[in-house]
């Protein structure tokens, strides 16, 4: 039950009531927090409103995108990649998605998240009120206890794909798999693999990566086996785990070949 509401007008006084406010939870757009059958037991809610956290901003090629900037507005930019925006356009329907924020949607680090399974690809950065800047594999990794401010994407001319395995087109994915692929010289110099669905937060197989850059992984099938290994810790603790574990291992093989096609020029 909600006791509380504060609005604070700075970081500093929302870090101040969130430490001596038991029960507290900061409020972005409210799409999870306020979601009938969700219970966090909050007792506060600490509003992100007026904290000046609704920007986006591109200098030097560098793309800085503030927590409180929602889904849709994300969308709308002419300076956010396009990869980007079709990861955020698979999160939700265009009503939450005007509610919705990138910092709650971090936050709340959904299982099956499109947008952070994407950032993750892009090798986003977060920024956050106590600790600074970290990569947002880091921060994912750790505790999340810490409050992120904006989101950091650095230019690359990495080819990114990203595909989605839903029960139907408007349902939430079951899976979802994002792959970043940079060659320099005709090798892979960079790749990124990230998946959600497969454990309590969308993920990074880094075996996966350091084979695909040191090349033992030649075609599909090997690409496809190596993740079906990556992912047997994960997939067995959870419901339909055979399931996730194969189809999962195709859409990486299937996302991995097409970036692969792209850098060639392939058709």
């Amino acid at each position: 039950m909600i006791k509380d509401f504060f609005k604070p007008s700075s970081i500093a006084e929302a870090l101040e009531l969130k430490d001596k406010t038991p029960g507290a939870f900061f409020l972005g757009g409210g799409t999870r927090l306020n979601k009938s059958g969700e219970n966090f037991h909050a007792e506060a809610y600490i509003s992100l409103e007026q904290l000046g956290l609704d920007f986006i901003a591109l200098e030097g090629g560098v793309l800085k995108i503030g927590a409180m900037v929602t889904l849709q507005k994300l969308m709308d930019s002419e300076d956010v990649p396009q990869f980007l925006k079709d990861s955020a356009g698979g999160e939700s329907n265009r009503n939450l998605r005007n509610a919705s924020t990138l910092g709650g949607r971090i936050g709340y680090c959904d299982s099956s998240s499109t947008v952070v399974a994407g950032l993750l690809a892009m090798e986003a950065d977060v920024e956050t009120a106590r600790g600074g800047k970290m990569a947002l594999d880091e921060y994912i990794g750790g505790k999340m206890d810490d409050l992120v401010t904006a989101v950091i994407l650095p230019s690359s001319k990495a080819v990114l794909i990203q595909k989605d395995q839903r029960v139907t087109a408007n349902s939430r994915p079951d899976l979802t798999v994002a792959v970043s692929v940079l060659k320099d010289g005709g090798k892979v110099a960079k790749a990124v693999l990230a998946m959600g669905g497969v454990s309590d937060k969308p993920i990074r197989l880094k075996n996966v990566e350091a084979r695909l850059i040191d090349g033992s992984l030649s075609s599909a099938d090997a690409v496809q086996d190596a993740v079906q290994d990556e992912l047997v810790p994960y997939t067995e603790k959870r419901e339909r785990g055979t399931y996730l574990n194969y189809i999962g291992a195709v859409l990486a093989a299937d996302c991995v070949g097409r970036a692969m096609k792209d850098i060639s020029g392939d058709a």
